[in-house]
């Protein structure tokens, strides 16, 4: 049993280690479509957080080779 329990730790720790996402490569078209649902997403949220979320896309979207984005946490990827 606590075999079982490590082998599934190690497992997580390696796909957390190791995830990755191409949202980011997709055409620029789909890109700025997506940015403008995530803006309706957003509506809720103070305008000093949303800025921060935008600034990350719009970064993420213009550099998707130099950032590297996991798929989860944007702001924080940045």
């Amino acid at each position: 049993m606590t075999y079982c329990i490590i082998l599934i730790l190690v497992y997580a720790f390696y796909l957390y280690k190791h995830s990755k996402s191409n949202f980011f490569k997709q055409p620029r078209e789909i890109l700025a479509i997506k940015r403008q649902h995530l803006i309706q997403v957003l509506n809720d949220f103070e305008v000093k957080d949303i800025e921060r979320w935008l600034e990350s896309y719009d970064a993420f979207k213009n550099y998707p080779n130099i950032y590297t984005y996991d798929g989860a946490t944007i702001v924080r990827d940045r």
